[in-house]
């Protein structure tokens, strides 16, 4: 099959977020089919993880993103009422080079990765290209969350963002092709915008249990050592921490002083970075998560906002640690409470979960363990990648 995928990030040897599930995709299909990429580049891509895609992929064009500020932005999308990050990536040379390749590709499907480039997707469809849209998690259903946290004003802008990306998903599951997202969670909020639901398949992120996110100790190295992972500029990432160190947190260091939570992430936003103090260190940008992970008693997780799956808590789970979050940061994960993992909605159920595992080693070792297993038995990338040629296979 000749695939082509069209992606708003570069699908690069992953540090996070959405390069995640577009390098799994495209290397995993590129082992039996051909690929070929077209992509907004990274300008700040080193040259040894663009020349690790370069081995697997086909032709590769990479086009600039477009530099409009904020403001340029805000300008150009609120009175057509689309989204900014629909603004950021319309690029008349992004769809001068889609297409040229669909001109001169003779692709069987073509993959168009994240909703800010549902807007190429039109002319494909129209012109009987087979399409498939990742759409990945609903912005609808990010921002609705974050409604309900902020309340007030903040809580008010919230919604009327939400109404403007609902109306961008409703185009693009109307344009009737096959969407593709992470959850059951995020198929259903699709469903009730109108969607098809036979053409919106469920396709979760795998990791990587086999080679990368493998321990080496059964235990922590470090004791009551608490971990959260994640970009530290992303306001659900911001809004959890702010809410565990100063609602949860607390009460962990009263029953265990000693107590430690490291916060380990890119581009800490101010808010995170007050939080540094004597329990709580801020590590900024780190190349490898997983010494942290080695180090951690407990990975905490505590996600009130925000939508699809979370791929800090499937990596943690991979890393045979047990992991206290709460049922949005359990979302597309089947974790049985108290088997897998710990699931908690309040402050004291949460600080009360962290507490039983600190103080428990066997029982940490039991449910790693048993978290270990639930990501090696239905969260491979290979079975990821096979669903998604499944979804490619109906388009064509």
């Amino acid at each position: 099959m000749r695939i082509l995928f069209v992606s708003r990030v570069d699908p690069l040897p992953p540090i996070g977020g959405e390069e995640i599930r577009a390098w799994h995709f495209v290397t995993g299909l590129a082992a039996h089919h051909e690929v070929d990429v077209l992509s907004f580049a990274d300008p700040g891509a080193s040259p040894e993880r663009l020349a690790a895609t370069r081995e697997v992929v086909g032709a590769w064009k990479r086009i600039p993103r477009p530099a409009f500020s904020d403001l340029q932005a805000r300008i150009r999308a609120y009175p057509r009422l689309v989204p900014k990050f629909v603004v950021w990536h319309q690029s008349t040379g992004f769809r001068q080079a889609l297409d040229d390749a669909v001109r001169g590709g003779d692709y069987d499907v073509v993959h168009v990765y994240g909703l800010a480039l549902a807007q190429y997707a039109p002319p494909l469809v129209g012109a009987g290209q087979p399409t498939v849209l990742d759409l990945m998690d609903s912005w609808g259903v990010l921002y609705r969350r974050y409604a309900a946290a902020a309340g007030g004003l903040s809580g008010w802008a919230y919604r009327v963002r939400a109404r403007i990306v609902e109306r961008a998903e409703r185009r693009a599951v109307g344009l009737g092709t096959e969407v593709v997202v992470l959850s059951a969670e995020d198929r259903l909020a699709l469903i009730g915008r109108g969607a098809d639901g036979i053409l919106i398949t469920a396709i979760p992120n795998g990791v990587d249990s086999a080679s990368h996110f493998v321990p080496t100790a059964a235990a922590a190295t470090s004791a009551d050592r608490l971990v959260f992972v994640g970009d530290m500029a992303y306001r659900a990432n911001i809004e959890a921490m702010q809410w565990f160190a100063t609602k949860i947190l607390p009460t962990i260091t009263a029953a265990h002083p000693s107590t430690k939570l490291v916060i380990v992430g890119k581009n800490p936003a101010p808010e995170v970075t007050r939080l540094a103090g004597d329990n709580v260190i801020v590590t900024g940008f780190v190349e490898d998560v997983r010494p942290y992970l080695e180090a951690a008693s407990v990975v905490v997780a505590p996600i009130r906002s925000g939508a699809g799956i979370k791929n800090k808590v499937l990596e943690a789970m991979a890393y045979a640690r047990p992991v206290v979050t709460t049922p949005v940061g359990a979302e597309g994960i089947p974790i049985d409470d108290g088997i897998h993992g710990y699931l908690r909605s309040t402050p004291q159920s949460f600080a009360e979960g962290v507490i039983q595992l600190l103080d428990d080693a066997r029982l940490r070792l039991r449910i790693g363990s048993a978290a270990r297993q639930l990501m090696i038995d239905e969260f491979r990338w290979e079975s990821a990648v096979q669903r998604l040629v499944d979804v490619y296979e109906r388009a064509v």
